[in-house]
């Protein structure tokens, strides 16, 4: 018998599902309101009907695009992937009983882009970031979440925001990090609106936010809470926080409120009309909240200090018109 060829043959035999199996993926798969799960979904003609399935037939890297208008399910998504709505298509993306998207997978990378998730009032949590090197949510509307429009977890380590809108939910967006300040989270240009807190960050992560408008909120507009460690580090620039009951709340969670640390730094924004305090800080002796630059104006206290954390007011900050202009210890500082 020889040897040689009967190893090649197991061998073939061995590993050739596994090569059909590779091969059977796409690097671009389509959803259609009018698709069949039946389809391959490797054609506009032949598209898959749901995001799971059409998952399932994707390469790790390779891209999803929903072709035609239409109310499609959630999926969870473990691998690289980007999902999107080709130009000109309305997806709504419909859940009562689970987040729209779960997303966990070790050094995955995730776009959601052009998509309208919706949780009818119902379900918890939009998108659930559990695991991840990051997840970008490009230009989507996200509505109706008990709980969470976007919830991430400190062992996701990007979260980039950019366009959209998040409204009517309990949080808009929470962030929830570690004292290894991950994650790590960017925001530009989205609108948190109706929510009761429109973006909290706590735990430890860092952030930045840049051009959002945070109107509305029936609690707070932007929250950080300390965290031990470095603690939690938030920049907010550029942006409209107005309408809410607290519009920027820099806070230590009790007990141990003295070892948790929050600094925020707040330049060039616009903080309006806030029902309780436009800026407000309760923390302890290593937290500071930082003002520069910013209009601060027509709320119920412009500027409150709390407990033994530093708020700096720059010289280039226009404090006016708020009921009570500041309350507690004020720092001021020059220009910045």
């Amino acid at each position: 018998m020889n040897t040689r060829h009967l190893s090649k043959k197991i061998l073939f035999l061995l590993f050739y599902p596994l090569a059909v199996g590779v091969a059977a993926q796409e690097l671009r798969t389509y959803v259609a309101a009018r698709g069949n799960d039946s389809n391959a979904c490797q054609s506009e003609a032949a598209p898959c009907r749901s995001l799971q399935r059409a998952l399932a037939q994707t390469a790790p890297g390779g891209s999803v695009v929903i072709v035609d208008s239409g109310i499609f399910t959630g999926a969870t998504i473990d691998k690289s992937i980007t999902i999107s709505a080709a130009k000109g298509v309305s997806a709504a993306i419909l859940t009562i009983d689970q987040p729209a998207f779960l997303i966990a997978g070790d050094g995955i990378r995730v776009i959601l882009r052009d998509l309208t998730l919706d949780g009818l009032g119902y379900a918890r949590v939009g998108i659930d970031y559990r695991n991840g090197a990051r997840l970008q949510i490009e230009n989507c509307t996200i509505h109706g979440f008990t709980a969470f429009g976007v919830y991430a977890l400190s062992s996701g380590n990007h979260l980039h925001i950019e366009g959209g809108s998040i409204s009517d939910s309990g949080e808009g967006i929470r962030v929830l990090g570690n004292a290894d300040g991950k994650p790590q989270v960017l925001l530009r240009t989205v609108r948190l609106e109706n929510n009761y807190t429109g973006f909290w960050i706590g735990g430890g992560a860092t952030g930045s936010a840049t051009g959002i408008v945070a109107v509305d909120n029936l609690f707070t507009g932007i929250e950080a809470a300390a965290g031990f460690g470095p603690g939690t580090k938030l920049v907010v620039e550029q942006s409209l926080i107005s309408g809410n009951q607290i519009g920027i709340y820099a806070f230590a969670p009790l007990p141990d409120e003295e070892f948790k640390t929050v600094q925020v730094t707040a330049i060039g924004n616009v903080i309006s009309n806030n029902q309780l305090q436009g800026i407000r800080i309760r923390a302890g002796i290593f937290s500071n909240f930082s003002v520069a630059n910013s209009t601060v104006s027509g709320n119920g206290i412009g500027l409150e200090q709390e407990g033994n954390a530093k708020l700096f007011s720059y010289g280039n900050n226009r404090s006016m018109n708020n009921v009570t202009e500041t309350r507690g210890v004020i720092t001021p500082r020059g220009h910045i």
